[in-house]
């Protein structure tokens, strides 16, 4: 339902297919974004990510949640050790 490609430290990209329901989409980029953030602090290494829509509210508040911190416009960064919710609605 859904893949994810990390290298040296930048998520370079977060896909679901499309046949899951919007519904979902939350359940998926959870388990998606929690297995990367758990492996990443687990090797004591930061993350970032670029967003294709900057200006996208809702995936800004969902990746501020995982501990993700804007550095520059659509540029997110997390440190190693940050807070993980126990559960987060997309």
């Amino acid at each position: 339902m859904g893949k994810a490609v990390v290298t040296n430290g930048l998520i370079e990209s977060l896909m679901i297919q499309k046949e899951a329901t919007e519904t979902f989409y939350g359940q998926i980029l959870n388990k998606l974004l929690r297995a990367i953030l758990e492996d990443a602090d687990h090797h004591n290494s930061n993350l970032s990510i670029r967003v294709a829509e900057p200006d996208a509210m809702r995936l800004k508040r969902f990746l501020e949640r995982y501990g993700f911190r804007e550095t520059h416009e659509g540029i997110y960064k997390r440190r190693s050790g940050s807070s993980l919710p126990p559960s987060v609605i997309y």
